[in-house]
């Protein structure tokens, strides 16, 4: 498999759509939450690694990139827990983190049914779920009382936390939303570099990049600041016992 392929990955409501507009249907193959792929990779990030899922999924891309000349863009944002093994399978793979302010994040989540969706699901509420934040066991025992900022900390928390190890393997490269509003030209510029591909594709105007963080009423954002003093260390720390293969 030699085809060019980036993806575009990180947390949920970071701007990963938005990304996705600079670049062009003309000059790429782009699949924005392709039906297949996105329930593969929602399965591997949420559920436990399984092989025979990451094997289907690898397929699915190894016959797309057999089949067009183009460069592949897929944005699918729950491969990041999955996309260092999918760099050491496809050659020519590129991965793009996008980041955002864990305001602005927390806001847009609890406002997104999608994603507030993820802490009705009791069965998931389990040792190793990194896709949640449920890192380890102190965690695990308050989780099902804990309030909805909290448990949205907690999910930005762990996705931020992997895409900054990530970041720093070659083929990988992270952005900050606000920096990608505020100074266009240069982060387009630094993804052009790091892809060796030209960006011509561009998103409609974006008035206020903190527009999410300026809806959180002030308890919610007491919440949120109380959330990440508590548990930013925590992400930073190496992971407790029984987590999930490649998670």
């Amino acid at each position: 498999m030699t085809g060019d392929i980036i993806f575009i990955v990180g947390s949920g409501r970071t701007g990963t759509n938005f990304l996705s507009h600079f670049f062009s249907k003309d000059d790429y193959l782009k699949r924005v939450e392709a039906p297949l792929t996105f329930k593969l990779s929602i399965d591997l990030a949420v559920n436990k690694y399984s092989n025979k899922k990451y094997e289907e999924l690898l397929s699915v891309y190894g016959k797309l990139l057999d089949s067009t000349n183009r460069p592949v863009i897929e944005k699918s944002h729950p491969l990041l827990w999955v996309a260092e093994k999918l760099s050491k399978d496809l050659i020519k793979s590129k991965f793009i983190i996008m980041d955002r302010n864990p305001y602005s994040v927390v806001s847009s989540m609890l406002k997104h049914r999608g994603s507030m969706s993820w802490y009705k699901k009791e069965e998931l509420f389990r040792l190793g779920n990194k896709f949640l934040g449920i890192i380890n066991k102190e965690i695990l025992k308050d989780y099902k009382l804990m309030s909805p900022e909290y448990k949205c900390v907690l999910k930005y928390l762990s996705h931020h936390s992997k895409g900054t190890r990530l970041n720093v393997l070659d083929n990988f490269l992270k952005i900050e939303y606000e920096d990608l509003i505020l100074d266009t030209d240069a982060e387009i510029s630094k993804i052009e570099g790091f892809i060796g591909l030209r960006l011509n594709g561009r998103p409609g105007v974006v008035n206020n990049i903190y527009k999410h963080k300026s809806g959180l009423s002030k308890t919610q954002k007491r919440e949120v600041s109380k959330a990440l003093r508590e548990f930013g260390p925590v992400f930073s720390s190496p992971y407790e016992g029984g987590c999930d293969e490649e998670h």
